[in-house]
Order: structure tokens, then C-alpha cells, then sequence
């Protein structure tokens, strides 16, 4: 038997959280990210496997209503506070959880070490002013249950910015096969 295919990891995860149109749209646009990428790792020898598709999942549910989705089993690591202001003056403040495991058991004590040390301080407006520099652009690949509104558009863009400037921060060699960063977050991605 080969090697076990994300989906067939992720199969006995599968929950029915509530579905809305910023989540779906998120979502999809992971799917297409995630195929680009996978494609482009298959090409390169001896690549390390990062396995953080569940926590933008986890991050993209926050989408749903903005609301702090916090399990009884999701005990985070961190508390990432969140703070920036907008072009048009508007002070935001929401916070990102995070929690360090593995889809397949074990820990990674290093990873957790790593996420615990870092000084968060200003990521808030890093996280608004990449979103703001690398807007979400829609294409046919990417499509969106009842359209592209101007706040999906300003959701999507920010919360792939806030996956750019929180997880992709995190030294590959920090990672193995089969870690996960669980997130959950209170934040709208309120871009003006």
C-alpha cells in the first residue's frame, strides 16, 4: 500500500461546521493553492512534507460570522492578539489562537517551542498591510456561491495575508510529516 493521500488522512476529520459564503470561497481558494502547490513539491527531490492545509481550514472558519470558534477540545498554545488600523482610520482588534500537533500522533516539542517564543508584537498591521499589497484576485478557478462581494474580496485577501505572515513565518526545518497547526480566530479580515 502507498503512501496515505491527504484526503485519506483528513477523511476521519470531516465535521459539518456551518457553511456561508466567505467560508466556501476560502475554502476553494485553498483547494486551488494547495493543487499548485502539491504539484510543484512533487518536482523537487526529497522535499519535507508541511501539512498546514487543517489550520487554514481552522482559520478560514473563522470567516463564518467572525465568531471565536473554540472547541472543548481545542486547547491553544498561543494567543496571537491582533491589532491594526485600516485606511480609513478604523482601530481593529481580534485575536488568532494556535495549537501545534499531528494528524498522525506524536509531538513536535520544537515547532511548539518555536510558536511560543515569537514576539507577535505589530503582526496585526503586517497582516493588513500584506493584504492590502497582495489583494485576493477571483478567477473562474475560484468560485464563489453567490458572487464576489467587495468584504469576501477584503476577507479572503486578509486571511490568506494572516496565513502568510503567521504560518508562513515558521521555519521549514521545524516541520515534519504529518504536523499540524490547528488555528481558530475571532478576526473579519476588515480591510477599510
Amino acid at each position: 500500500m502507498g503512501k496515505p493521500t491527504v484526503d485519506d488522512v483528513l477523511v476521519g476529520s470531516k465535521s459539518e461546521p456551518p457553511t456561508s459564503i466567505a467560508l466556501n470561497a476560502a475554502l476553494d481558494s485553498l483547494v486551488v493553492k494547495t493543487r499548485s502547490a502539491s504539484d510543484a513539491q512533487r518536482s523537487k527531490a526529497r522535499r519535507r512534507n508541511l501539512w498546514l492545509v487543517p489550520t487554514v481550514a481552522a482559520g478560514a472558519l473563522a470567516l463564518t460570522a467572525g465568531a471565536v470558534l473554540f472547541t472543548p477540545n481545542f486547547d491553544p498554545d498561543v494567543r496571537i492578539p491582533i491589532e491594526y488600523v485600516t485606511d480609513t482610520d478604523v482601530t481593529v482588534s481580534c485575536t488568532y489562537a494556535l495549537r501545534v500537533g499531528s494528524v498522525i500522533g506524536g509531538e513536535n516539542p520544537e515547532l511548539r517551542e518555536w510558536v511560543l517564543a515569537q514576539d507577535w508584537t505589530g503582526v496585526g498591521q503586517r497582516i493588513y498591510d500584506d493584504a492590502i499589497a497582495h489583494p485576493f484576485v477571483p478567477t473562474e478557478d475560484t468560485p464563489a456561491e453567490d458572487g464576489w462581494t467587495t468584504e469576501l474580496v477584503d476577507s479572503v485577501s486578509w486571511f490568506d495575508a494572516m496565513d502568510r505572515q503567521i504560518i508562513g513565518q515558521i521555519p521549514a526545518d521545524l516541520t515534519g510529516f504529518g504536523d499540524e497547526i490547528s488555528g481558530a480566530s475571532d478576526c473579519t479580515g476588515q480591510l477599510h
